[in-house]
């Protein structure tokens, strides 16, 4: 199932009906692989921070900017997410 084929993203009525499905569609799957946009300069970084052991707490700045800026994509404003 893929969310920007299988609902018209142009059709407000459409949207009001599935967006409000989408929750339960994402916590049934068995995985979930999404999109977040072409990588940059930290990307990689970014994702590494979120496997939890990797990085150990308290982050400095630099962390803190690189988490912002993963959050900071048009993936992270959808509804459901």
């Amino acid at each position: 199932w893929y969310d920007a084929l299988c609902v018209n993203q142009t059709d407000v009525f459409e949207k009001d009906v599935q967006v409000p499905r989408m929750g339960c569609i994402y916590k049934s799957a068995n995985g979930v692989i999404v999109w977040l946009g072409d990588s940059s300069a930290d990307s990689r970084l970014a994702l590494s921070i979120m496997d939890y052991e990797s990085t150990a707490f308290p982050y400095d700045q630099q962390i803190w900017r690189v988490i912002d800026n993963l959050l900071r994509r048009p993936w992270f404003e959808r509804l459901w997410v």
